[in-house]
């Protein structure tokens, strides 16, 4: 909800908790004291007015705010602690927390409830201390509208349950999900023509679910979500996940006779597999970001999500071309969109680099953008680590964006190792637990259970994460398997352990 553009339409000024904003002054206001705002703080109340109970990525604040110069992560939480404080010593209604939102690994937002226009100059803030009514009246309107609530409570309660037995029959086709777990599956089609649409198609679905914060991507709990190559015919990375999705998404991709691509757009459910909502919409390659809106926004509809998905821009996909191993020298002289970042990182995984082009690529990953998104920083340390670079690959996994990715047994193992190799068998042994948890979303969680009481732990282990990895090759020879190989022998951190 823009509640600041509000404002500025029907000039009218807004209450936070008690405090008052005035739009056209550009000032905060506790009762008659001006609250002095820095121009970044003031920047960054702005945004959260024009997303009431919408969260804001720290990614988002930094590109508005700071207009994409490097600034750390720190930074914005800096800021919006200094914002709760400000709301703790000057306000007298509602906890910081509770009036400016965190909203766990998505963002921030101002809660809903204690943001509302103020639409006349006589009008107060909602919950000010200054009243000019005694108390005594105060309580009596309470006591009245109290009255009055519940007996509209008793009113909606019976005509619920009169509805209720005059429509035994009705179905709601239609559920309210807070966040949707959803499961990005397959994109099928026969002409190979399609081909480079379809590996275009996944690149931005994926994209746009894993930044929605009412979007949970299940794809993103599975070990192979960043070792998957996008450039496999069908599937989506992460999509062998056996667990935590309330549905799975799937597509078919095909051309008619009139030379119009088609896309229909399936949703089922994960637990039974029955169709809950079919659409079939047109695919131009030209105007391709254009029926992803469409399709996110008419996926937020048919959920009641509080929001829409934020619309993609049709400059995401400008230079990409799938058809292609990346060619670093020419990307170096081209502005590259964060799409096209997390592309190319990842194809570059299933290409032979050496050192040296590592570290222009970086570098150009740096030029095109400030601030990488935790995915991006995810993919990065997999490339360094699997080039051979692991204190490259370590500085990045050290970055606190990292903290940012969901629970992915990938993620949480390298992590491991990290501590392993530092010698902190606390934190090895504590993110060795959190990873074989996150295992379970692809492995049978009997499967990891046993391997607790085997003998033979090690290899007990490293079978699971084959059966987690089935395309990955997992000998000692890769960096991949190697590293599972440190991870799962347990012998030296146990003897520390019993020391």
């Amino acid at each position: 909800m823009n509640i600041l553009e509000q404002a500025l339409v029907q000039s009218c000024n807004i209450a936070i908790a008690d405090l008052i904003y005035k739009p056209t002054e550009k000032a905060l206001y506790a009762g008659e004291e001006k609250v002095l705002l820095e121009p970044r703080n003031l920047a960054l109340l702005e945004m959260l007015l024009m997303r009431v109970g919408q969260p804001t990525s720290i990614e988002e604040f930094i590109e508005s705010v700071w207009e994409s110069q490097y600034v750390s992560k720190n930074v914005v939480t800096n800021r919006i602690s200094l914002l709760r404080t400000l709301f703790r010593q000057h306000s007298q209604h509602g906890e910081p927390t509770e009036i400016l939102v965190t909203y766990p690994k998505r963002g921030y937002y101002l809660a809903e409830s204690h943001v509302r226009l103020l639409r006349t100059t006589l009008e107060t803030a909602p919950f000010s201390q200054d009243v000019h009514q005694s108390q005594k009246a105060k309580n009596k309107r309470f006591r009245t509208s109290y009255v009055a609530l519940a007996i509209s409570f008793l009113i909606i309660a019976v005509m619920s349950i009169v509805n209720i037995n005059k429509n035994d029959n009705t179905v709601v086709t239609t559920p309210y999900y807070p966040q949707v777990n959803l499961l990005l599956d397959v994109i099928n089609y026969q002409d190979d023509q399609l081909v480079n649409l379809s590996r275009k198609l996944k690149t931005l679905l994926l994209y746009s679910q894993s930044r929605f914060p009412y979007t949970k991507l299940s794809n993103m709990s599975s070990p192979s979500y960043y070792l998957d190559n996008l450039l496999v015919k069908h599937q989506f990375p992460g999509s062998t996940v056996n667990s935590d999705s309330d549905y799975h998404l799937s597509f078919n991709l095909w051309q008619t006779d009139q030379g119009i691509v088609k896309l229909e757009t399936m949703l089922h459910h994960s637990s039974s597999g029955r169709a809950a909502w079919r659409k079939v919409y047109q695919a131009y390659p030209s105007s391709l970001t254009d029926t992803v809106n469409q399709i996110n926004s008419d996926l937020s509809q048919y959920f009641k999500l509080p929001a829409p998905i934020k619309p993609l821009s049709s400059k995401l996909l400008s230079s990409m071309n799938p058809d292609t191993p990346p060619n670093i020298e020419a990307l170096s002289n081209r502005e590259l969109s964060i799409v096209e970042l997390q592309y190319y990182t990842r194809q570059l995984l299933f290409t032979d680099i050496d050192n040296e082009t590592l570290k222009k690529w970086i570098e150009i990953v740096k030029r095109n953008t400030s601030t990488p998104i935790p995915d991006l920083y995810m993919q990065l340390a997999l490339l360094a680590f699997q080039n051979g670079e692991k204190e490259q690959s370590k500085r990045i996994l050290q970055n606190e964006y990292i903290n940012d990715i969901p629970d992915n047994a990938l993620a949480l193992m390298m992590r491991a190792n990290l501590a392993k190799r530092n010698g902190n068998s606390g934190l090895f042994v504590s993110d060795y637990l959190k990873t074989m948890s996150a295992l379970t979303s692809t492995v049978q969680p009997e499967k990891v259970f046993l391997h607790y009481s085997r003998s033979d732990r090690q290899k007990a282990c490293e079978k699971l994460w084959q059966d987690a990895l089935p395309k990955v090759n997992l000998t000692d020879s890769t960096e991949i398997g190697s590293s599972i190989s440190m991870f799962c022998d347990m012998r030296n951190m146990t003897e520390e352990i019993y020391q």
